[in-house]
């Protein structure tokens, strides 16, 4: 977990005005954004890592850069999945609050 979803979980959990389902909703809505960022970001940074390391240890640049660049255009290809789904969260949890109220 970030240092920012620990303090906010910690501040969920002994805020006093919330009700308990409110706070399980809170808390699924923040781990599922956390998920959705490393799943996203996650290929994307490993693929960067390879890219970068595999340049320090082979001969011929080009090849290597031919070689890596459709996987690495995929990672890059995920990172604006974010962008389209955290939104996408947001408006099935204001769909859920406005249900229940």
């Amino acid at each position: 977990m970030y240092p920012s979803e620990v303090r906010m979980r910690d501040c969920l959990l002994t805020d006093g005005s919330l009700l308990s389902e409110e706070k399980k909703s809170i808390k699924g809505l923040l781990t599922l954004l956390v998920a959705t960022f490393v799943m996203v970001l996650g290929p994307y940074r490993l693929i960067g890592c390879v890219k970068y390391v595999g340049l320090l240890i082979h001969s011929s640049a080009c090849i290597w850069e031919k070689d890596i660049f459709v996987p690495y255009q995929l990672g890059r290809s995920f990172l604006s999945l974010n962008s389209v789904l955290d939104p996408l969260f947001y408006i099935f949890c204001a769909a859920e609050l406005l249900a229940g109220i």
